[in-house]
C-alpha cells in the first residue's frame, strides 16, 4: 500500500471512532429514561432534594405547629418545635413547586421551590388580627372514621411511652403524625407543648399550647398550661387573664391559686390575694406566707400576718440550713446563725 492509501485508511478509523462516540453519548439518556442531574439537584435517588423550610415570625421567632400544603392541597407538613418542616422530594423534582403555609394569627405566605434550590428555605409570616375561634380549626370528615382514630389513638399511646422515657424525637414524630390524621384533637398540640416545656424551650411550649386553646376553647388544662408558660416568661397579667378564665369555668389549680394571689396583691387587691393565697400549699410555694402576710396586713390583721412572716422566715432558714450541709468547715460559723431557728 503506497503512502496516500494509508493516510485514507487512517482517515477512516479515526471517522469510526468518532461516529461510535458520538453515538453512545446521544444513547445514554435513551437507554436510562433519566437526564442528567443539573448541578445541585441530588438526593439519594440522585433526583431532587428535600426541602427544609423554615416558618418563622417577623422577629425570627419559630412557629411551632404551622401547617405546609403541597400545591395540589394533598401533602400536609406540620413544623416541629423548632419550626421546621420537611417537605420530601417528588418525581417532580426537577419541576418548580410552590407551597403554602399557614399558622393561627398569622397571614398565610407562598413558598417558591426552584429545581436548583438550596435544601433550607426560609417562610416568614406576618401577624394578623385574631379570626373568630369558630373559624380558625374544623373537623373534616376523613377524621372521623374509626380506622384513622383508631390510628391516631396508637401513635399517640407511643408517644406518650416515649415522653415518659424521655425520648423527645420520638415522641415528636409519633405525635406529629397523629396530629396530621386528627387535626382537630386538642390533646395532641397539648402533650407537644408538654414535650417542648421538658426539652426548655419556653417559646415553642407556648405555641404549642396557644393552639391546643384554639382548638378546644373550652378546655381549661390547656389554657393552664397556657398561663404557667406565661407566667414562666414574666407576662403576669396575661398569665393572670388566662387562670381568671379558667377559674371563672370551675376549673381551680394550686398554680392558679398562686399566680391570681400574687397578681392580686400588686393590684391592691389584699382580700382576693388573701382568699386564693390560702388555698395554695405551703411546700410547693415557698413564698406564699410570705405574700399572704402582706395581703393580711394590708387588711389589718397583724396577729396573723405576723405568724405567717415568721414561718417564712423559719422556713428559709431551714431550706438555706439544709443547703449549707455537705460544704465543709468552711460553712459551719454560717450555719451557726441559723441554729436559733
Amino acid at each position: 500500500m503506497n503512502k496516500r492509501g494509508a493516510k485514507i485508511m487512517y482517515f477512516w478509523k479515526v471517522l469510526s471512532v468518532l461516529v461510535l462516540l458520538l453515538a453512545s453519548e446521544t444513547a445514554l439518556p435513551a437507554q436510562s429514561g433519566v437526564a442528567p442531574a443539573r448541578p445541585g439537584i441530588r438526593d439519594r435517588a440522585g433526583i431532587c432534594p428535600d426541602i427544609e423550610i423554615d416558618v418563622k415570625d417577623t422577629s425570627g421567632r419559630a412557629i411551632a405547629g404551622a401547617l405546609v400544603v403541597d400545591e395540589n392541597g394533598v401533602m400536609q407538613y406540620l413544623t416541629n418545635f423548632q419550626g421546621r418542616a420537611l417537605v420530601p422530594c417528588t418525581n417532580s423534582g426537577r419541576a418548580m413547586r410552590v407551597v403554602e403555609v399557614h399558622a393561627p394569627e398569622y397571614q398565610s405566605t407562598k413558598v417558591t421551590i426552584l429545581p436548583n434550590t438550596r435544601s433550607r428555605l426560609d417562610a416568614i409570616l406576618q401577624a394578623q388580627a385574631p379570626l373568630p375561634i369558630a373559624s380558625r380549626f374544623t373537623v373534616n370528615a376523613q377524621e372521623l372514621q374509626k380506622p384513622v382514630q383508631g390510628e391516631s389513638r396508637r401513635l399517640q399511646v407511643q408517644a406518650e411511652k416515649a415522653l415518659n422515657r424521655k425520648d423527645y424525637t420520638a415522641a415528636e414524630q409519633l405525635y406529629l403524625q397523629a396530629m396530621k390524621l386528627t387535626t382537630s384533637e386538642a390533646s395532641i398540640p397539648n402533650n407537644l407543648g408538654v414535650l417542648a416545656w421538658r426539652r426548655g424551650d419556653r417559646n415553642a411550649a407556648g405555641a404549642w399550647f396557644e393552639m391546643a386553646a384554639q382548638i378546644d376553647p373550652y378546655n381549661p388544662l390547656s389554657e393552664t398550661n397556657l398561663a404557667i408558660i406565661r407566667w414562666s416568661q414574666d407576662r403576669r397579667e396575661e398569665s393572670y387573664k388566662l387562670m381568671k378564665t379558667t377559674e371563672a369555668r370551675g376549673y381551680e389549680s394550686d398554680m392558679g391559686n398562686y399566680i391570681i394571689g400574687v397578681v392580686s396583691l400588686e393590684k391592691g387587691m389584699n382580700k382576693e390575694a388573701a382568699n386564693h393565697l390560702k388555698k395554695v400549699p405551703r411546700g410547693r410555694f415557698p413564698n406564699r406566707d410570705l405574700f399572704l402576710s402582706m395581703a393580711l396586713r394590708s387588711l389589718g390583721k397583724t396577729k396573723s400576718a405576723d405568724e405567717l412572716y415568721r414561718s417564712f422566715l423559719t422556713n428559709q432558714a431551714r431550706k438555706e440550713k439544709e443547703e449549707l450541709k455537705g460544704c465543709g468547715e468552711s460553712c459551719v460559723s454560717l450555719a451557726q446563725q441559723y441554729s436559733q431557728f
